[in-house]
């Protein structure tokens, strides 16, 4: 772990304000989850991912769609890759996200190309994540593959909704 320097005293609800400098090195934002862990020197906060929960399933998904559609899968929570198929994993799971991608899940609205697809994944009105496919060189993505990665962001946010 990495001192900072900084104390912060616990109020009488029992609260400590997480310094706006570390908010912003770690990317936490108001209303963010985040999942508290007890080790052995104290407590350890760790921004919360809904989708990992699912992790054996995304995996599962992200297989059988680059089988179907035998283009690059990524899908990912709202901040990096956590599943990848149809190029190394080496690399690019637990790859942060791109603009392209955090404006699209952001914004909670599909961005299409030809040549990229990225579909947001929406649980309880909330985003957590996107299915993206993308064609290799000299191939064009269809509507066919619109719906398939429409279809598996549908049946991802649908299994958060049951779950939780």
């Amino acid at each position: 772990m990495k001192e900072t320097g900084i104390v912060r005293r616990i109020d009488d609800l029992g609260r400590v304000v997480i310094p706006k400098e570390i908010r912003r090195t770690c990317k936490i934002k108001e209303g963010d989850p985040l999942e508290i862990f007890l080790s052995e020197g104290g407590v350890l906060f760790k921004k919360y991912s809904e989708l990992v929960t699912l992790q054996e399933y995304v995996n599962e998904y992200t297989s059988a769609l680059y089988e179907t559609t035998g283009h690059q899968i990524y899908i990912t929570d709202t901040e990096r890759i956590i599943s990848v198929a149809g190029m190394p994993k080496k690399g690019n799971l637990n790859k942060e996200i791109d603009k392209d991608v955090m404006n699209s899940i952001e914004n909670m609205k599909e961005s299409l190309t030809q040549e990229k697809m990225i579909v947001p994944i929406i649980t309880h009105g909330d985003r957590i994540g996107a299915i993206i496919i993308m064609c290799k060189e000299d191939e064009k993505l269809s509507e066919v593959e619109l719906k398939l990665a429409q279809t598996a962001a549908k049946f991802l946010g649908n299994m958060l909704d049951y779950t939780f």
